[in-house]
């Protein structure tokens, strides 16, 4: 079996590294994998594993002359470059019609002939070769007055304009990770489809062989990539997608052939990004408890928060101390703390900005953590860019002490609050107001003070964890 050792451990490895000419291409250096624990296993599991790498490194190689970049230049990027050449070329040549008396042969043609003999020329055709895609478009433009159709936008032209007007020049860490995202998925695309598509020649059966590549592809470590990670992937694309089609990039009338693509279905038929469960009561308890007895403070208040109000971890770790918010010396207190844009985190929709009632052992937990923390965020060592990431990974090791379910995971906790919600009676609004959910109507998201959005969520919270109104 080529390619495979066995660890001190005694179990059976493929470990493959990545030709050079395509390690771009793959996004790796080397192939891993796991084929079993006995060498029998091990004889029985190679040739599968083995034909797919095999497979893997045949496609990329195919793929190779268009994803050596994230985002490959197009005919647009040439036509963009020769019409700069162009303006510049003919600014100082007056504007005379040389098509007719006897005048002197015309600029522009003297410099399209210029351009095309500085190139060799073909033998038996006698026309120049090697001549470069914007220096073609430079010689037509010179030839036509500048009169030339501008080329059909492709998938990577739809990204650079979806980056440019989304995100700007003054790129922040996360907007820095959202494009690499963003470039990722787009070139994804363009390796299954071993070129970067016009957009108005993409077909469903393109979508199709994206999405089925990007299915069959392995991790680092040798395990598929799984169906969540290719659906938020595709996501991207669709999003830059649907750019195109509002920004004219694309002829009207034409449809997003990424919509409504058909995933793969887990055991219980849901997709896997639904594959959460909520933690049960004893699971529950004995996490929190390790919590308390195996945990860092900060760590054990960061997960009480979370437990308590039902917000996603990067929400609590992006929090400053001046987001949460106590009124202990009002008559009415009602404590909260506030999911806002800072610089430290960004939002990705409007109704993740809210207000999320403090209850019972949140309440106790936030009031901790106020005490432990200097400075301006409320958790120092996670208040910073990927600073969700590393909380994650942290607060894992903990929870997998207690349960080894892959469905038992940190955003388990959502899933909590929402059962809580749902069997307290929450109004649909309100479980959408505490939870940072899109609201549907106009006036579910302009009308009404915070105060009174505050109050009613309170009440459904506290009624949630039993508490008397």
């Amino acid at each position: 079996m080529k390619h495979v050792n066995r660890n001190a451990q005694g179990v059976w490895k493929y470990r493959r590294r990545v030709p050079g000419d395509i390690v771009e291409v793959i996004g790796k250096a080397e192939f891993k994998g796991t084929l079993g624990n006995s060498h029998t296993q091990a004889l029985s599991a190679w040739p599968k594993f083995h034909a797919q790498i095999e497979q893997q490194i045949a496609r990329a190689r195919k793929a190779k002359g268009t994803a050596d970049n994230a985002v490959p230049r197009s005919a647009r990027d040439a036509y963009a470059d020769a019409l700069r050449q162009f303006r510049a070329a003919v600014e100082h040549i007056p504007d005379i019609d040389y098509d007719h008396g006897d005048l002197p042969p015309n600029p522009r043609d003297v410099l399209a002939d210029n351009i095309l003999a500085s190139y060799p020329e073909d033998p038996d055709t006698g026309k120049p070769v090697g001549i470069p895609q914007d220096q073609t478009y430079l010689v037509n433009l010179l030839r036509n007055s500048g009169k030339v159709a501008r080329p059909l936008a492709t998938l990577g032209d739809a990204l650079r304009e979806y980056i440019k007007e989304r995100y700007g020049d003054d790129r922040e860490g996360s907007e820095r990770t959202a494009i690499a995202s963003a470039e990722r998925a787009v070139r994804l695309v363009i390796t299954a489809l071993c070129r970067d598509p016009v957009l108005a020649e993409l077909t469903r059966e393109d979508a199709k062989e994206a999405r089925d590549f990007m299915l069959d592809r392995f991790k680092a470590n040798g395990q598929k990539v799984s169906v969540s990670t290719v659906d938020r992937e595709l996501n991207i694309v669709r999003a830059v997608v649907n750019f195109a089609l509002a920004e004219g990039l694309m002829p009207a009338g034409l449809r997003n052939v990424f919509e409504r693509l058909p995933m793969p279905t887990i055991a219980n038929g849901s997709t896997e990004a639904e594959a959460r469960d909520p933690l049960p009561g004893p699971v529950l308890a004995a996490v929190s408890t390790r919590f308390v007895t195996a945990a860092a403070q900060d760590m054990n208040c960061l997960w009480r928060i979370l437990a308590g109000t039902g917000c996603r971890l990067s929400e609590i770790t992006g929090l400053r101390r001046e987001d949460v918010v106590l009124d202990t010396l009002a008559l009415d207190p009602l404590p909260h703390i506030r999911v806002a844009w800072h610089e430290n985190r960004r939002l990705k929709t409007q109704s993740s900005i809210r207000c999320v009632p403090l209850v019972g052992d949140a309440l106790d937990a936030a009031n901790v953590a106020l005490s432990l923390s200097e400075g301006t965020m409320l958790f120092p060592r996670y208040g910073r860019h990927r600073g969700g990431d590393a909380a994650s990974q942290a607060l894992m090791k903990h929870v997998r002490k207690v349960t080894t379910n892959p469905k038992h995971v940190i955003h388990s906790l959502r899933h909590n609050m929402k059962d809580r919600l749902a069997l307290a009676q929450t109004p649909e609004l309100v479980r959408n107001l505490i939870m940072g959910w899109s609201l549907d109507s106009v006036g579910d998201r302009v009308y009404g003070g915070e105060k009174a959005k505050l109050l009613e969520t309170t009440r459904a919270m506290r009624k949630a964890f039993g508490q008397a109104d």
